[in-house]
């Protein structure tokens, strides 16, 4: 296996809602799983083209795959009136990781999976913690994080890079149509990408305030992670 490490950038909080889960059905059809994508939430849809990616470059050039988003505030809705089930980043990527490679989307692999960030300046760290060595790729989209934020938080962690989805994919090489179709079915529309870019918008200001602090008075830890732990409290 090849040195470096590869990590899809969980967006949350996801919501699995009782639609969605009827991407889980066995049996499903290419045209059917797609279809059912397109009406899950936006957040989910976002992350399952990440993973997807990030999964499949990954086997293609032979490097780890990690999971390391520890915010418990993602939620499964559950049938029958039971409570949602609220779980982490990591545990709700590593759900989307077996679904994908059971439909032979990508090929079943074993990441790291840890549970100990809820933003992303801490998410990096915590995935540059278990690379030994070589390349960091960082897998993310529009937004929490976009591509080029990310790129700012790997800068100290070189070599690295951030990716979005279809720059994996096409750095990944040949890829499937099949995979293609799954990838543009979590595409977001117009509506979803303008609230994804005002968030990212707030993300952005937070982190260029963080980065003057940490110039000013080097407090040790940066004013991103503290509003991260004070206001993403796990459910």
């Amino acid at each position: 296996m090849a040195a470096g490490l590869v990590v899809p950038f969980f967006r949350g909080p996801a919501r699995l809602d009782r639609a969605g889960r009827a991407l889980f059905a066995r049996g499903l059809s290419d045209d059917a799983f797609a279809d059912a994508l397109r009406r899950a939430p936006a957040v989910f849809r976002v992350n399952v083209g990440r993973i997807l990616a990030a999964a499949a470059l990954a086997h293609a050039e032979g490097r780890r795959l990690a999971l390391v988003e520890g915010w418990r505030a993602n939620v499964i809705e559950r049938p029958h009136g039971r409570p949602d089930r609220i779980v982490t980043g990591s545990w709700l990527s590593a759900l989307i990781l077996r679904l994908l490679a059971r439909r032979g989307l990508v090929p079943r692999l074993r990441p790291v999976r840890v549970s100990v960030s809820r933003c992303t300046f801490d998410e990096v760290r915590a995935a540059a913690s278990l690379r030994a060595e070589g390349e960091l790729l960082g897998v993310t989209g529009t937004a929490c994080p976009s591509a080029p934020r990310l790129a700012r938080y790997l800068r100290p962690f070189a070599p690295a890079a951030a990716l979005t989805p279809r720059a994996a994919l096409a750095r990944a090489g040949r890829v499937e149509p099949r995979v293609l179709a799954v990838l543009q079915a979590t595409a977001m529309d117009p509506g979803e990408t303008a609230a994804a870019l005002a968030a990212e918008g707030a993300a952005w200001a937070t982190h260029v305030l963080s980065e003057l602090e940490a110039r000013a008075v080097s407090p040790p830890i940066a004013l991103e992670a503290r509003l991260a732990r004070r206001l993403r409290l796990d459910r």
